[in-house]
């Protein structure tokens, strides 16, 4: 079985464009720092919601199986798949 915290998420700039992809450890220090917020998409639309706003979305859709969430002591909470940073604007340095 594959853990949740294999998964690989998207970090968007502020100017939503995509800069790195780290790992979901990283994606929640991130949320906590409140230097990021997640970009949850459902069918028709989306919804761009800090950390204590993610937790809450958590606990009211709790997660169906375990593949796509992180237990804590008291909570399962949804793994995102892209998060938006608050205050980076540019581009990754490119390589030649």
């Amino acid at each position: 079985m594959e853990s949740c915290l294999s998964h690989r998420v998207l970090v968007l700039n502020r100017l939503w464009q995509a800069v790195n992809i780290v790992g979901v450890r990283r994606a929640f220090a991130l949320l906590a720092q409140d230097h990021a917020r997640v970009i949850y998409s459902d069918e028709n639309d989306f919804q761009i919601l800090r950390f204590d706003e993610w937790v809450e979305f958590s606990v009211a859709n709790p997660p169906g199986n375990d593949t796509n969430c992180v237990r804590t002591v008291r909570l399962r909470l949804w793994v995102p798949k892209i998060v938006l940073l608050s205050h980076y604007d540019r581009l990754p340095m490119k390589e030649v």
